[in-house]
């Protein structure tokens, strides 16, 4: 099993439980520093969690946590990779639903915008993955 892999299984077993998130169980810190010294890694992790979590329970807090860190530090030089990978997996497109603008420059935060279409409303249930994600 990679590294990648191993990171991705733990995130989504951490945070799909209670008793383990903010505990020493938790790869959360893990992987901020993983996207603050490697974007590609970082990425590498981002997309396999989103992948892995069938049932989306841990994907609010990946979204809310490493996914818009990653954006807003990378998302400026990758734009043109986002909006590929937003157009071809819509579980991933779905997951920028989620990203509030934040630290992300308005340009950059336009552009996502248009590949993620529809956002969250206030009342969506969060953690409820796509019914037909790819």
């Amino acid at each position: 099993m990679s590294y990648i892999e191993r990171m991705a299984e733990d995130w989504v077993y951490s945070q799909s439980d209670d008793l383990l998130i903010g505990s020493k169980f938790d790869p959360l810190l893990v992987i901020e520093v993983i996207i603050e010294s490697s974007p590609s890694w970082g990425w590498s992790i981002i997309a396999r969690i989103i992948e892995l979590d069938v049932h989306g329970l841990s994907l609010p807090v990946l979204i809310a946590g490493p996914l818009e860190s990653w954006i807003a530090r990378y998302a400026r030089d990758w734009i043109e990779f986002l909006e590929g990978e937003a157009k071809e997996n819509d579980k991933f497109r779905w997951a920028l639903g989620g990203l509030r603008q934040r630290k992300i420059d308005d340009e950059t935060w336009g552009r996502i915008e248009i590949a993620r279409g529809a956002s969250w409303s206030n009342d969506e249930i969060i953690g409820i993955v796509p019914k037909n994600p790819k």
